[in-house]
C-alpha cells in the first residue's frame, strides 16, 4: 500500500538524518494521519525500533520526537515545526519594529509638544470662553458653598485622570512593549506634574520654559558627543577636561540668567543626567546614535525630548479638556467681582456718611470688603499677566487684556479713595454743622453714586469682550452724560452751602471730592473704548530680564546653587560606599536641580518639607508597585487606580494649601519614579529594597542644599526682611517728600511700587518665622504683620493725596495750584518737617526685629527720643495750619469753571488734612503697639 511505503520511507529518512529531518518526515506522513489504524500501527513500530536507543540514553531520541509529534494537535504541529527564521532575518525584523515604534513615539512627542498649546491659543483667539458653568457645577456650589474648593478639586481630578493617560503604557497590557523595550518611562510624569497649574496660560508658560530648558541641555550634550562620540574613547584626558569645563559653564550660565525657575529646573536636571552618563564609561551607550553630530530617533537625546514633550502636552490638555480653564476668563470673573464689590462698597460708604449716628456694623462690613478688594486686585494683576500666554499679545484677547488692565488701574484708585473715606469715618464727630451739610448734599451724593455705578457696571460688562456694539455705545454715551450732570449738580449744591473752609468739616469735604472722583473715574474708563489700546510687544516678559543680573541677592543665589549642584554631582560621581550610593549616580544632582528656589535662603522647615515630599512620594510608589504591579489585567487596573488617587489627592493639596502645597507637589512628582516600572510575575522583582538607592540619593541632595544655604546665605531671612522693610519705609518717606517739595512740579503715583515692596516685606516676614532661631529670641511675627498692615494703610492715604492734588487725577499730571500754595505756607512747612521727623523715628523702632536678646530694647533705644512731645508738636502744628486756613478764608483758585469738586480748594485741603491725620493716627497706633510688645 502507498501509505506503508510513505511511513517506511519516512522512518528510514528520519533515522538517518536525525532531528533536523523531522519537519520533512512530517510532510511524508501527512497521508498516514488520515487513517487512525495506520497511525496507531506507525506509533507501535516506531517505539519498537527506538527501544534499544531509548534504553542507552537519558535524552529523547529522534524516534521519540517523531512519536511525540504524532501525538500533537494540528495547531501545535504548525507552531512547533514551522521553519524558524534565520538570525539575520530576526534581527532585521526586530530593528524594523524598533524604528517603527520610535517613529510613532517621535510623531506623538512632536504633536503633544505643539498641538495642545496651539489649540489653547487658537481657542483664545477665536473668542472661545467657558465662563458659564454647568448645572452640576452650580448644584455643587450651592451645596458646598465654596467656589475655591470646587475649582481646586476639579483641577486635581483632571490632573489625576491625565496622569493615568500619560502613563498609559504602564496601565494597558497591550502597550507593555513600550516600557519593556525602554521606549517609555516615568520621566513623562515628572514633566507633567511640574508643568500643570491652575490655568491654560500658566501651564503653557511652564511647558514652554520646561521644554526650552530640556532642549538646551539636549543641545549641549549633542554637541559634546559630536566632538567626542560615545562609541569611541579617543581624546583621553582631554575628553574629560573639556566635558568638565562644558558642564560647569552650562550650569553656571543657566543659574546666572534671569529665566523662569521651571526652565532652570529641567535644564539642570537633564544636564546633570547627561553629563553623568558622559563621564560613566558604561553610560554612553544610549548616545551612540547621537554621536558625530547625528540626529537619530534611537538616541537618548531625542528620546528625552520626546518624553518631555508628551508630559508637557498632557499637562496643557488637562487644562483644556473637558473645558478650558483660561486665565483670561479668571481675569474677567475677578474684574466683575471687583466691580460689584466696589459698587456695593461705595453705596454703603454713602449710607455711612449720611447716617445721623456712627454704625459700627456697617463700618465692619466695609472693612471686610476693602480687605477683599486688596486681595482681588493682586489676583487680577496675576491673571492678566498669565493670560499673555493664551493669546501671545495679539488679537481681540489682547485688547480685552489692555482694557482690563485699565479697569484694574481705575478700581485700584477707587479702592484707595474708599479706604481713605473709611478711615476718616471712624473719627467722625456728628456735629450740627455736619448734619446740615450732609442733609443738603444727601440727594446729590446718592444720585451721583447711583449714576456712576450704573455707568461702571455697563462698561465693565462691555469690557468682557473688548468691544462696544452700537446699542452698548449709545447706552454708555447716555450714562456718561447723566454721570457728568450728577457731578455738576453735586458741585453746584456744594458751592451753594460752603463758602469757606471749616476745619471740623474736613472729612466731609474730602468725601464729597471722593464721590466726584468716583464719577470722573467711571467716565474716564468708559472712554477707553473710543481708541483701541496699544498692544503689548509679543515678547515673553522673562526675555526682557535676561540681562538684569545685578544685586547682591542674585549673585548670592548663583553662588549657593552652583555650589550645591557641583557638590551633589561630585558625590554622585564618586559614590558613597559600595552599598549606599553607587558611583556615577546622577540622583543627587537631579534632586537638587528639581528643588531649586529663588528665595534668599531656605528655612529648616522648607528643607524638611522637601525631604518629606521626596521620600514619601518614592516610598508610596514602591509600596504600590510591590502590592499591585503583577502582570495581569487586575494588576494593571490597580496600578492605574493607585496612580489616579495619589496624584489627585496630592495635587489638590498642592493647589489649595499654602503651608503644605510644595511638599504635596513633590509627593506627586516623585511617586511615579518607583511606581511605574512595569509589571512582573517574579516576586524577586517586587523587592522594596530597590527604592533604597533613590531615597539615599534624594536625601543626600537635600542635605547638601540645606548645608549650602546655611553656610553661604548672604544673610539670614529675618535680616533680609528687616532690610526690605527699611527699603519700603524709605520709599514711603521719599514719596511724601516729593509730594510736598515745591521744586517737583509733577506728581507720580507710587501705589504700584509701594504695594509691591510691602508685599515682598510680608512674604519675607512669613519666611523669617520659619528659620531656625537657635539662641536668638523668637521672631516677632504678629508685630511684623502689624507693621505691614500699617504700611498698606499709609500707602492708601498717600495715594489718595497724590490723586487729589494731581490735575485731572492722572499719573504724571502737574501739581494743583492748591498744593503749590500750601507748600509756600510756613505752617505747612512746619507740619511737613514734623511728620517726616516722626516717620524717621520708626527706623530706630524697627531695630526690635534685629534685637535677639532678652534685655530691654526700648529702654536703650528710646531713652532720649522724647517721642510724646514730638507727637504733641505735630498735632499743635496741624491745628495752627487749620486755623490759618480758616483765617485766610480759602476760596477757589484759578478762573476756569469749577464743574467738579476735584478742583475746589476747600475739598483738596479737606482730603489733605483727612489723609494726613489718618496717617498720623496709624503711625501713632503702630508706635504704641511696638512699644507695648
Amino acid at each position: 500500500m502507498i501509505w506503508q511505503c510513505s511511513w517506511q520511507l519516512a522512518i528510514l529518512f528520519f533515522s538517518s538524518h536525525g532531528h533536523d529531518a523531522l519537519p520533512e518526515c512530517a510532510e511524508e506522513l501527512e497521508d498516514c494521519e488520515e487513517d487512525p489504524e495506520v497511525l496507531q500501527l506507525l506509533q507501535t513500530e516506531l517505539r519498537v525500533l527506538d527501544g534499544p536507543a531509548a534504553g542507552r540514553a537519558h535524552t529523547r531520541s529522534p524516534m521519540q520526537d517523531l512519536v511525540a509529534w504524532l501525538d500533537l494537535t494540528d495547531d501545535a504541529k504548525d507552531l512547533r515545526f514551522s521553519e524558524p527564521p534565520s538570525p539575520h532575518a530576526a534581527q532585521a525584523k526586530s530593528a524594523q519594529e524598533k524604528v517603527s515604534i520610535q517613529s510613532a513615539l517621535f510623531t506623538l512627542g512632536c504633536l503633544m509638544t505643539f498641538l495642545p498649546p496651539l489649540l489653547g491659543i487658537s481657542l483664545t483667539l477665536l473668542g472661545v470662553s467657558i465662563r458659564k458653568k454647568s448645572g452640576l457645577y452650580h448644584g455643587l456650589k450651592a451645596w458646598i458653598q465654596n467656589a475655591n474648593f470646587l475649582s481646586n478639586a476639579e483641577l486635581s481630578l483632571r490632573g489625576g485622570f491625565f496622569a493615568v493617560l500619560a502613563a498609559l503604557p504602564f496601565v494597558v497590557p497591550s502597550l507593555n512593549y513600550l516600557w519593556q523595550g525602554k521606549f517609555f518611562d516615568y520621566s513623562v510624569l515628572t514633566m507633567y506634574i511640574f508643568t500643570l497649574f491652575k490655568s491654560v496660560g500658566e501651564t503653557i508658560h511652564n511647558a514652554f520654559a520646561s521644554m526650552l530648558g530640556t532642549m538646551l541641555a539636549v543641545a549641549n550634550i549633542w554637541v559634546l558627543y559630536g566632538f567626542f562620540p560615545a562609541d569611541s574613547q579617543d581624546g583621553g584626558s582631554v575628553r574629560l577636561y573639556v566635558a568638565a569645563i562644558d558642564g560647569v559653564c552650562f550650569a553656571v550660565a543657566i543659574i546666572m540668567l534671569q529665566v523662569p525657575n521651571t526652565l532652570r529646573m529641567f535644564a539642570l536636571s537633564s544636564h546633570a543626567y547627561f553629563m553623568m552618563s558622559f563621564f560613566d564609561p558604561k553610560g554612553g551607550k544610549g548616545f551612540i546614535a547621537d554621536s558625530g553630530f547625528k540626529v537619530s530617533m534611537e538616541g537618548e537625546a531625542v528620546h528625552t525630548l520626546v518624553l518631555s514633550g508628551i508630559g508637557a502636552g498632557c499637562a496643557v490638555l488637562a487644562t483644556l479638556l473637558p473645558s478650558p480653564i483660561f486665565a483670561l476668563d479668571k481675569a474677567r470673573d475677578t474684574a466683575e467681582g471687583l466691580s460689584r464689590t466696589i459698587l456695593t462698597s461705595w453705596e454703603e460708604a454713602v449710607t455711612l456718611y449720611l447716617a445721623d449716628n456712627y454704625s459700627s456694623r456697617l463700618n465692619d462690613c466695609l472693612k471686610r470688603d476693602v480687605q477683599k478688594l486688596r486681595l482681588d486686585l493682586l489676583a487680577l494683576d496675576q491673571h492678566l499677566t498669565n493670560s499673555w500666554w493664551e493669546c501671545l499679545g495679539i488679537g481681540r484677547p489682547q485688547q480685552v487684556r489692555n482694557i482690563l488692565q485699565q479697569l484694574a488701574h481705575a478700581l485700584r484708585e477707587l479702592y484707595n479713595r474708599l479706604s481713605t473715606a473709611l478711615c476718616a469715618a471712624e473719627d467722625q464727630e456728628y456735629s450740627k454743622a455736619r448734619r446740615e451739610l450732609m442733609q443738603h448734599m444727601a440727594p446729590h451724593l446718592r444720585s451721583l453714586v447711583l449714576e456712576a455705578s450704573c455707568l461702571l457696571d455697563t462698561v465693565v460688562d462691555a469690557a468682557m469682550d473688548g468691544v462696544l456694539d452700537a446699542d452698548e455705545a449709545a447706552l454708555v454715551k447716555t450714562q456718561q452724560e447723566r454721570t457728568l450732570a450728577a457731578i455738576a449738580s453735586l458741585t453746584k449744591a456744594f458751592g451753594e452751602h460752603v463758602s469757606h473752609y471749616e476745619e471740623e468739616l474736613s472729612d466731609e469735604y474730602g468725601f464729597c471730592l471722593a464721590c466726584c472722583a468716583y464719577g470722573r473715574i467711571a467716565v474716564n474708563f468708559s472712554k477707553t473704548f473710543d481708541e483701541i489700546p496699544e498692544l503689548d510687544l509679543p515678547t515673553p516678559a522673562f526675555l526682557l530680564d535676561l540681562a538684569q543680573m545685578h544685586g547682591k541677592v542674585h549673585w548670592n543665589f548663583v553662588l549657593r546653587h552652583s555650589v550645591a549642584i557641583g557638590l551633589s554631582f561630585l558625590i554622585g560621581y564618586y559614590g558613597v560606599g559600595a552599598s549606599v550610593l553607587t558611583p556615577y549616580s546622577a540622583g543627587c544632582a537631579v534632586t537638587v536641580a528639581l528643588l531649586m528656589n529663588t528665595g534668599l535662603g531656605t528655612s529648616m522647615r522648607k528643607n524638611l518639607g522637601r525631604l518629606q515630599g521626596v521620600v514619601l512620594g518614592q516610598v508610596f510608589g514602591q509600596i504600590a508597585y510591590v502590592l499591585f504591579a503583577w502582570c495581569s489585567v487586575a494588576g494593571h487596573v490597580k496600578v492605574g487606580a493607585s496612580l489616579f488617587l495619589w496624584e489627585a489627592l496630592a495635587l489638590y493639596t498642592y493647589y489649595s494649601s499654602v503651608e503644605f502645597g510644595y511638599t504635596a507637589c513633590l509627593m506627586a512628582a516623585f511617586a511615579p519614579k518607583n511606581l511605574l516600572h512595569g509589571c512582573t510575575d517574579d516576586p524577586a522583582d517586587l523587592n522594596a529594597a530597590n527604592t533604597y538607592g533613590s531615597i539615599v540619593a534624594s536625601a543626600i541632595g537635600i542635605s547638601i542644599m540645606s548645608a549650602v544655604d546655611l553656610c553661604l546665605a548672604r544673610q539670614r531671612v529675618s535680616d533680609a526682611a528687616c532690610e526690605r522693610l527699611d527699603l519700603a519705609w524709605s520709599a514711603y518717606r521719599e514719596a511724601l517728600v516729593k509730594l510736598f517739595d515745591p521744586s517737583v512740579t509733577h506728581i507720580r503715583f507710587h501705589h504700584g511700587e509701594l504695594l509691591r515692596l510691602f508685599a515682598e516685606v510680608a512674604e519675607m516676614g512669613d519666611s523669617a518665622d520659619n528659620e531656625p532661631r537657635l539662641w536668638r529670641t523668637p521672631w516677632k511675627r504678629s508685630l511684623f504683620e502689624a507693621v505691614v498692615k500699617a504700611g498698606n494703610e499709609l500707602l492708601q492715604n498717600l495715594c489718595s493725596m497724590e490723586s487729589a492734588f494731581a490735575i485731572n487725577g492722572c499719573d504724571g499730571s502737574p501739581k494743583s495750584e492748591v498744593l503749590q500754595w500750601l507748600c509756600k505756607m510756613p505752617a505747612f512747612q512746619k507740619v511737613k518737617d514734623d511728620i517726616l521727623e516722626y516717620v524717621d523715628q520708626f527706623y530706630c523702632l524697627f531695630g526690635i526685629f534685629k534685637h535677639t536678646t532678652e534685655d530691654g530694647f526700648f529702654d536703650k533705644a528710646l531713652a532720649d527720643e522724647g517721642s510724646d512731645s514730638k507727637l504733641q508738636n505735630i498735632k499743635q502744628d496741624i491745628t495752627r495750619l487749620c486755623l490759618e486756613l480758616e483765617a485766610q478764608h480759602v476760596t477757589d483758585m484759578g478762573k476756569e469753571e469749577m464743574n467738579s469738586l476735584e478742583r475746589r480748594a476747600v475739598c483738596q485741603i479737606g482730603v489733605f488734612l483727612t489723609c494726613l491725620q489718618t496717617q498720623l493716627s496709624v503711625l501713632c497706633s503702630l508706635k504704641n503697639e511696638m512699644l507695648t510688645s
